[in-house]
This record gives C-alpha cells, structure tokens and sequence, in this order.
C-alpha cells in the first residue's frame, strides 16, 4: 500500500462529510506529496555575510565536508575552504594534526593537543571541546579525547579552544602558553546556532579568545569553538581569499 493510500484510508471519512471524492482528495495528496518532494531536493546555497569587522559563511550542517590536503592556504586550490585543525610540524616542515580530526567516519587523529606525554592520559591528552557534525545532521560540541566508538556515525569533527558558551583552555594551557592560545589575532571559529540549523564559521581579525566568545553570543550561536588561528589563520570563500598564510596546513573544513 502506499503512503498516499494509507492517507486516504485516513482522511476519507472527513472528506466524504466534505462532499469531497476520492479522486479530488488523491490529487490534493499528490500535490502535497510532489511539493515535500521537491521542497527535500532544493539546495539551499550558503550565505555569506560582512557584519562590521566579522566575516560569516551559515551552512546547512551537511553541506560541511573535512578533507585532508598538506598544503599552505597561498596554494590551495579549493575554492571554499577553513583550516580545519591544529598542527605540528616535521623537520621538512610538513604538517601533522595534534587535535581531533575525523571525517566521513574514518579517524584521522583521535587525540588533543596538550602537554600530557606520559601517564594515564598519554596519547589522548585531557578532554577538550570538540564540535561533531554527525552523518544525520546532529550538530554537537562535547569535551572529549576519544571518538573511537562514535567514529562510523560522524560525518566531521574538530577539537579547539572552547569559546561559546564559555571559554575554557583545558587541553591547551602547557602545550602553548594560554597567553598565546587566547591573544588578539586573526581569528577563525566554528558554531552552530539550533534556531535554524546553521553551522557559522567566522573570521575576524585582531580578536581574542574572549572577543570571538561576544561575537557567537552576537550571532546567536548555542556554541561554539575557535580553531587554529594566527599564523594559520586561512579562509577562502567561492575562490577569494579572505585570509590566508604560507604556513603548511594538514586538513580543511570545506563545503
């Protein structure tokens, strides 16, 4: 039976009340139906906009795809990209993730940047805020050092510094001091806001960690994290650089 049948197994004794026919009211159904049906299919673009100082791109959560691709913003040929991670880097200057990285359910890096080389926490570091898109749309941000389990039902998740809705440097103090972690600088930041199902990256120069925390608050945002920035500080939008580094990168957030 389907699901238009099962409608009117429904709705037909309101209908016949309403001197309504099953036919009229099979058509009205398949109306409804090829409307939701075209509704689901429609792409909704991303929306890119310049609030004073403050660079913005809302997408829908699934739009957002990670991909791994060793190379500097100046020479990256996406034409929609974030840098997505934390990194070190080798003697040959190649960059290596140091704070979680899982795309598409496969684990890139299943760790935090801190300073805990050896110990109970050694190659896991303590728990730090990290934002999970999941493969069926569920956006979240949890503090964590292991997604090992939920891996297969995540579609991207990044680790950084906790800035919305409240800042928090657990996982970074001893690996770099906090001073430099939370400094005025060129600053770039994942968040979502739940009122209309929109993940926001940002960009905005000469900003703390404090400052980024006002600007997800400004925009709404239910929460939210700042990513590697500074020097490695890279945004590129529909093939424009909004700014980007020569620094060697390891893993991007594009859509």
């Amino acid at each position: 039976m389907s699901n238009i049948d099962k409608a009117l197994e429904v709705i037909m004794p309101i209908a016949k009340i309403l001197n309504i026919t099953e036919n009229e009211a099979r058509e009205a159904l398949n109306i409804v139906q090829e409307y939701y049906a075209a509704k689901a299919k429609q792409v909704v673009k991303p929306v890119y906009k310049i609030i004073g100082s403050t660079y913005v791109v809302e997408l829908d959560p699934l739009q957002l795809k990670l991909i791994v691709n060793q190379t500097s913003g100046n020479d990256l040929t996406l034409n929609n990209a974030m840098n997505a991670c934390f990194v070190g880097h080798q003697l040959n200057n190649k960059a290596y993730p140091i704070s979680m990285l899982i795309s598409e359910g496969n684990i890139i890096h299943n760790a935090q940047p801190n300073g805990y080389w050896s110990g109970l926490l050694k190659g896991k570091g303590i728990k730090t805020p990290t934002f999970i898109i999941f493969k069926n749309g569920i956006v979240t941000m949890t503090n964590t050092n292991d997604l090992s389990s939920e891996a297969e039902r995540i579609q991207m998740a990044v680790s950084g510094v906790g800035c919305y809705p409240k800042v928090t440097g657990q996982g970074y103090i001893g690996y770099v001091p906090w001073s430099s972690v939370a400094r005025a600088t060129n600053r770039i930041g994942i968040g979502y806001r739940a009122k209309d199902n929109k993940v926001l990256l940002v960009y905005r120069p000469n900003t703390s960690v404090a400052r980024l925390h006002d600007t997800f608050a400004n925009l709404e945002c239910d929460f939210g994290i700042s990513l590697d920035s500074g020097n490695s500080a890279n945004l590129r939008v529909k093939g424009s650089d909004i700014i980007t580094t020569n620094r060697q990168m390891y893993a991007w957030i594009t859509w």
